[in-house]
């Protein structure tokens, strides 16, 4: 095919346009390579294609023809718009195509490594299976100097995405309220009005994503009102500078829920290590798992607000960690919503911080059980502060309808303690220790540490008076 040079004076680059004008070939601003762009009607996947569409990115305009570039591997390149989150959400724009009540990504949206400016929320709204990735450690959101954001990310009626392979972070005198902020709808009604996201978010997928600066309140937020559930969150990490003192930024690393009893279901994360903030997770009327990985430097490793749904921790490291695990809101959550927490193969020290405030909670409860079951497994709890009194603390709800338990089994406390549980006396209770040498037969008076003791413990708070 026979083609003919035009020199478009006055709008560079150059274009190549073949005779029949199908296709035409531009020099890119920004990588100088060859682009590729193909001649195209007035609509695009659905798109009404016009003047108003024409962005000399993705769409062109020539001799009154429309062109769209050619897309290898159906991945857009966010640097083909710049390095800022207008560069970004105008990619996450392109991508989504409309199919009635929602959006679908129809392209992968790839960050090769660099520093993007982010001064604005990046808006990710009612769209199924958005893909967006970077190129590691080397691609970098950072929030603009002296720039106070709600979120980086927001993801409003939001599924099945998968996010991965970038990091946060916030140049000097920025901060944000969080990194990734997730919801649907207006955050009130479970009916949404016309123009809000009409389907939930779920079963959305993070995959090695972490923050290497910045200030944030909660570098994850998962809102508790409407449908938010099934998150998945895979060597995802997030490092603070929390101390008492500080009372804005760094309180959690992920929050989840508002306390409510909402559907919210569960959220799961794998290897995640916590540094630095007040709690390392919030489940607020909300359940999951967490698996591998650890904390340090933390206030409280799992705070739970109102409980609802099962929560299973298992296999993390604790160090330099004030308080494993505490209860709160359970005196209106449990009367409708028993809890059943199981903490298995957790390897625990109070040591291993710099910081004195993180060696052990004030009150000495490592353990704060407010209703329900908690089940104890297989887990050693060590390196205590000298003369630092440890307790693990059961109570529940005032009245009849449940049983609250803790179980303790096959785990190593090779310390010496006093009243190592305490039982709310009004609660309906029980603790049961089985094949663990932290027990003696004394009840509640648990200070003459026995290795190697052979029978079971079990004793019931209805039996204890002024605890």
């Amino acid at each position: 095919m026979r083609c003919n040079l035009i020199f478009i004076l006055f709008l560079l680059p150059t274009y190549f346009l073949c005779q029949n004008s199908e296709t035409i070939k531009i020099i890119d601003r920004t990588s100088n390579e060859e682009v590729l762009y193909s001649k195209i009607s007035n609509t695009d996947s659905g798109r009404k294609i016009n003047d108003l569409n024409v962005d000399d990115v993705i769409y062109k305009k020539v001799q009154g023809v429309y062109y769209k570039r050619t897309i290898p591997n159906n991945i857009v390149d966010v640097t083909w718009f710049g390095q800022n989150s207008d560069a970004i959400q105008k990619a996450v724009d392109f991508v989504s195509i409309d199919l009635g009540p929602w959006k679908r990504a129809k392209y992968s949206i790839y960050l090769p490594e660099g520093t993007y400016i982010i001064d604005k929320p990046i808006k990710i709204t009612n769209v199924e299976g958005m893909h967006l990735y970077g190129g590691g450690i080397g691609t970098l959101l950072e929030i603009k100097q002296n720039t106070n954001i709600s979120s980086i990310l927001e993801l409003n009626g939001t599924a099945y995405g998968v996010y991965e392979n970038f990091y946060f972070g916030g140049a000097s005198g920025s901060s944000c309220d969080s990194f990734v902020n997730m919801y649907w709808g207006d955050k009130k009604s479970s009916v949404q009005k016309d123009g809000n996201p009409r389907r939930s978010s779920t079963q959305n997928s993070f995959t090695n994503i972490r923050n290497i600066s910045g200030k944030f309140k909660n570098a994850v937020r998962m809102d508790g009102h409407n449908q938010n559930d099934m998150s998945m969150w895979y060597n995802c990490s997030f490092n603070g500078e929390w101390n008492p003192s500080e009372t804005t930024y760094f309180q959690s690393a992920f929050y989840m829920g508002d306390g409510s009893a909402g559907n919210n279901l569960i959220h799961n994360f794998q290897n995640s290590y916590i540094v630095g903030v007040k709690s390392a997770f919030i489940f607020a009327g909300v359940g999951g798992s967490i698996t591998g990985g650890g904390a340090s430097n933390i206030d409280t490793y799992i705070v739970r607000d109102n409980p609802n749904e099962t929560l299973l921790v298992s296999a993390v490291r604790l160090e330099g960690t004030s308080r494993i695990y505490r209860n709160d809101g359970y005196l209106n959550g449990i009367h409708d919503y028993p809890d059943n927490v199981t903490l298995q193969n957790i390897w625990y020290s109070a040591s291993g911080s710099p910081h004195k405030y993180f060696n052990s909670a004030e009150d000495g409860i490592l353990i704060f059980h407010g209703g329900g079951t908690l089940n104890l497994l297989g887990s050693t709890f060590t390196n205590f502060p000298p003369g630092k009194i440890i307790r693990f603390k059961l109570s529940g709800a005032m009245n009849d309808r449940f049983h609250n338990a803790m179980n303790i089994i096959g785990c190593n406390i090779p310390e010496k303690f006093d009243n190592l549980f305490i039982v709310d006396k009004w609660a309906h209770a029980s603790v049961n220790v089985m094949g663990s040498n932290e027990t003696t037969a004394q009840g509640l008076q648990m200070g003459n540490h026995v290795h190697q003791w052979s029978k079971d413990f079990n004793y019931k708070s209805a039996t204890i008076s002024g605890q």
